[in-house]
């Protein structure tokens, strides 16, 4: 009988809290306290004083929480790997990552050292915090993301509007508008993440006001949920982190391709391939998934 293939899944944004550390330093000290100093070493911060003692309002900045998850993820696999003996490359078929989980699954997959996936987490958070100041400045309004939920039987119906509302502009939107007023503007379609939940991202008086359409002249009352991120994740408010992400991985050395098996993207749903610009490589990842 043929077995199954095995993935890793890595989680995303907003899957960090205080004292997460506290259960596995306690079990496996050996391993977790000499990865904890190379994390902090590495990124010249206390990184683990912050996941253990800090304020949940300062692990919760992009630029703390993402590499604290990226790094419990490699953390958990690595006790996983020393403590119990499992064996990744004999033991998984296939790796991916809800967003940000995409660095820990290209990590997990040998196309990325820990080292460089830390640094280029940590660095595009502060890329990401900057934008979203900047688009905040700009426009005048708060950004973020909001998760919209709804029965499964109404879900196309309602992306249907939402991208009607939205106009060309969106992500993935029609190129017709209703006649109920012009397109929203700065708002897009960042993630579907189920057959029944959709994640918009950008500004959230823009997004308040979609909203009040949908319901008004769509007669839809979805669950609607502000995630709580600073950054509107998935917009290309947040181009600079991709450019940022780019250039870290242009660099002689950085991406080992192919790994020790296919990692999905999240853009594709296929294995990543690989990118010849001028000679150099990189991994190929896309604004679109940027978070």
């Amino acid at each position: 009988m043929t077995r199954p293939k095995t993935a890793l899944f890595f989680p995303g944004a907003g899957s960090q809290k205080v004292g997460m550390l506290g259960p596995w330093r306690e079990a496996f000290p050996q391993i977790v306290n000499p990865f904890l100093e190379e994390v902090d070493e590495a990124l010249k911060l206390s990184l683990s004083r912050i996941i253990e003692e800090g304020r949940h309002e300062t692990l919760t900045e992009t630029s703390n929480a993402q590499p604290a998850i990226f790094a419990t993820s490699i953390m958990i696999l690595r006790i996983l790997e020393q403590e119990f003996g499992f064996s990744v490359a004999d033991r998984i078929q296939v790796t991916l990552g809800h967003s940000l989980g995409e660095y820990a699954a290209l990590c997990a997959g040998s196309y990325l050292s820990f080292r460089d996936a830390l640094l280029i987490v940590r660095k595009r958070s502060e890329v990401f915090a900057s934008a979203a100041k900047t688009a905040k400045q700009k426009y005048g309004d708060d950004v973020g993301m909001v998760a919209l939920l709804c029965e499964v039987n109404h879900f196309e119906r309602l992306l249907s509007d939402i991208r009607g509302f939205l106009g060309s502009g969106s992500s993935g939107t029609d190129t017709s508008t209703p006649d109920n007023g012009p397109p929203l503007q700065h708002v897009v379609i960042a993630n579907i993440n189920s057959s029944n939940q959709v994640v918009l991202a950008g500004s959230l008086l823009q997004i308040k006001r979609l909203l009040a359409r949908l319901n008004a002249f769509g007669g839809h009352d979805p669950r609607s949920v502000v995630l709580k991120e600073a950054c509107p994740f998935h917009h290309p408010f947040m181009q600079p982190a991709a450019d940022y992400t780019r250039r870290y991985l242009s660099r002689e050395g950085v991406v080992t391709f192919p790994g020790l098996f296919p990692c999905i993207s999240n853009v594709t749903a296929r294995p990543f391939e690989y990118v010849f610009v001028f000679r150099v490589t990189f991994a190929l990842l896309t604004t679109s998934q940027v978070a």
